[in-house]
């Protein structure tokens, strides 16, 4: 049934074409996986329950889109900070601050879960993930740090709602709204996971950029053994090691703008919650500004911005906080200094009413978002620049591109 004042899919292939690769419906036998032609694993099936799960839990059906804050482009938040990790050696190997790993640590140290579920390099494929049960600090340590690859740790959920243990879900903002509209309609979720983290996301490259990352590098997919994207310093270089031992670089502009951010999953073009707004805490770069008012990606010490979306995440971060685990200092100017430095956030989120009815008009699939939650979020810019980027998707769509 067509949901009051949403914009409609008008097509049950919708939610294959626009899958985040999560894994959930997997995990609950309603579809299968079937590999593109980019390497990316999408849910297909036949199954006469798949649409009508997917209605209810999928990022694509806009379920969340009830929760979403109307009007405000960075969510909603208990508290907005910014905060690094106390811990030297977590504060350097992780992509920016380390808070995410810090608050893991934290919840580990004081018992307050049995364990972590989160992902990790598959190693046996460098440019792949597998998702990781972690009970320790060297366990969590070897999570640390980007992943700029496919990965789908809800495939497996059921093996961590089938038990007596209780966990915290580290996720892409995907995974977190997936798992949280699952909440809804399983109870087990709320039994077992007691804390979700997430993070800003930019969308998940392919396989075969991945491949194009290590030939630029010259490593190699067949040599490699080790790939890290970031961390070791902020942002810190992409490094591959190959069998013999040999270490390959590259910066982060170069590893990410020019390569990785080039080829990533469709549903990350159309992704509205790229910032975890449905997670407990979210974090994401609070990259330093140059003179130009834009983001500077030289080597310095790693800071998060941290937005506690919910009142126990807001609690969880001052605990923390409080017992010397991170810094925390106030952040009341984000509103203003996120649009300069998360600028790929910020023009996703207020132009997507824009793109989604660029795909209306060309006739194609689209997610279904709320019409009133996407018209709050473009009146943060003007009608020249919706113009702009109408045009802009019209003519990828005309060229093949999306």
């Amino acid at each position: 049934m067509r949901q009051e004042n949403t914009v409609y899919a008008g097509s049950d292939e919708m939610y294959t074409e626009f899958c985040s690769g999560c894994g959930l419906c997997i995990s609950q036998k309603k579809a299968q996986w079937e590999k593109d032609k980019k390497g990316f694993l999408n849910a297909v099936s036949n199954d006469k329950g798949f649409h009508s799960f997917c209605d209810n839990v999928c990022p694509a059906s806009g379920m969340q889109c009830r929760e979403l804050e109307k009007g405000t482009v960075w969510g909603r938040n208990t508290g907005v900070y910014l905060s690094h990790s106390t811990d030297e050696s977590i504060w350097f190997e992780a992509s920016s601050g380390g808070v995410l790993t810090s608050l893991c640590l934290f919840l580990l140290d004081n018992k307050m879960v049995d364990g972590i579920i989160q992902t990790k390099m598959d190693p046996d494929n460098p440019i792949g993930t597998k998702t990781s049960l972690s009970r320790t600090r060297e366990e969590l340590l070897d999570c640390c740090g980007s992943r700029y690859s496919a990965s789908a740790p809800l495939w497996d959920i059921n093996d961590y709602l089938n038990g007596d243990e209780t966990y915290a879900f580290v996720g892409k903002p995907c995974d977190v709204t997936a798992l949280r509209n699952f909440a809804k309609i399983d109870k087990r979720v709320s039994d077992h996971i007691k804390y979700m983290f997430s993070f800003f996301c930019a969308g998940a490259p392919s396989e075969q950029a991945n491949i194009q990352l290590l030939n630029k590098m010259g490593c190699g997919k067949e040599g490699c053994v080790y790939l890290r994207y970031r961390g070791d310093g902020w942002p810190g270089y992409a490094t591959a090691i190959d069998r013999h031992g040999v270490t390959f670089q590259l910066d982060y502009r170069s590893a990410w703008r020019d390569t990785l951010g080039r080829d990533i999953r469709k549903m990350c073009r159309f992704c509205l919650d790229g910032i975890g707004e449905m997670a407990d805490i979210s974090c994401g770069d609070a990259w330093y500004l140059g003179e130009d008012n834009k983001p500077l990606f030289t080597e310095a010490a790693g800071r998060n911005v941290v937005f506690c979306r919910t009142q126990c995440g807001k609690e969880l971060f001052l605990m923390a906080s409080e017992a010397g685990c991170l810094t925390k200092s106030d952040y009341p100017e984000f509103e203003k200094k996120l649009p300069l430095y998360q600028s790929y956030q910020y023009e996703r989120r207020t132009t997507m009413g824009t793109t989604i009815l660029a795909l209306k008009a060309m006739g194609r699939r689209y997610p279904k978002y709320s019409a009133e939650l996407l018209k709050s979020y473009g009146k943060r810019v003007g009608l020249k620049h919706k113009i702009s980027r109408f045009k802009g998707t019209i003519e990828r769509i005309a060229k093949k591109k999306l």
